[in-house]
């Protein structure tokens, strides 16, 4: 059974993230864990809290088969959520994009796949996926299972996105990893020529309608090509489309 870990204040974001993970995994038998962090142990916090989570209960959560938790607890919220994902080791961390800094320093620490769904995005129906491709070869052999799996479930086409300078042939050392686990998966690949990666990347979201943008943080977006990372960087900044990080 896949584990679903969602981090949650029960605003706006976070009940957002909770109806994307629904519709997302609505046909499949799942374990969903919430983890509400408050800044210090405080019991009124601690009922507020569940009484809230009963809420979702007989709302958002009624009609939905899976198996629901909450987990409250105090700390610092990035390491909490660390210690969330070495605990449970979840499929998929799914948040509601309220900071943006948050965010970027979860993607620093965390070894787990995260879905991450900006403010104000309420379409949770799949049908186009964009994978940002980087030609490089794959270097953790199932890095790319959670993209495989979203687009199998949601019966999503996948379109492969090379983004160059120049247009010259270059050896794709992901391919083998892509066709693999993209092999049952519709898919295609396109090359646009351009020197604005983040640009070129948005342009291309929404010219074709583009569900989910989903990218390789090779290493936690502290890539040793300092591209890379604002690459990352603006994308997270400027995105109206959730983005799957994958590690």
């Amino acid at each position: 059974m896949k584990t679903i870990l969602i981090p949650i204040d029960f605003q706006s974001a976070s009940v957002t993230a909770i109806a994307y993970a629904k519709a997302l995994y609505k046909k499949e038998n799942v374990h969903v864990q919430l983890l509400h962090v408050m800044p210090e142990l405080n019991e009124n916090l601690q009922i507020q809290a569940y009484n809230q989570f009963k809420t979702l209960q007989e709302t958002i959560l009624k009609d939905w088969h899976a198996h629901v938790k909450l987990s409250v607890t105090s700390g610092k919220i990035i390491e909490k959520i660390q210690e969330a994902i070495k605990q449970v080791k979840p499929q998929l961390v799914l948040i509601g994009l309220t900071g943006k800094t948050m965010v970027k320093e979860l993607l620093k620490l965390t070894d787990a796949p995260v879905l991450i769904i900006p403010k104000g995005n309420n379409k949770t129906n799949i049908e186009n996926i964009v994978y940002a491709n980087d030609f490089k070869e794959i270097q953790v052999g199932n890095a790319l299972e959670p993209l495989r799996d979203v687009a199998q479930s949601s019966k999503a086409k996948v379109d492969v996105l090379h983004i160059e300078k120049e247009f010259k042939p270059k050896a794709d050392e992901a391919e083998e990893s892509l066709e693999y686990y993209l092999e049952l998966v519709n898919h295609e690949y396109v090359f646009i020529k351009s020197d604005d990666f983040p640009s070129a990347i948005q342009d291309y979201v929404h010219k074709n309608k583009i569900d989910l943008l989903t990218l390789l943080l090779r290493d936690h977006g502290q890539n040793e090509n300092n591209s890379k990372g604002k690459l990352v960087a603006r994308l997270l900044e400027e995105t109206d489309v959730p983005i799957l990080s994958l590690v």
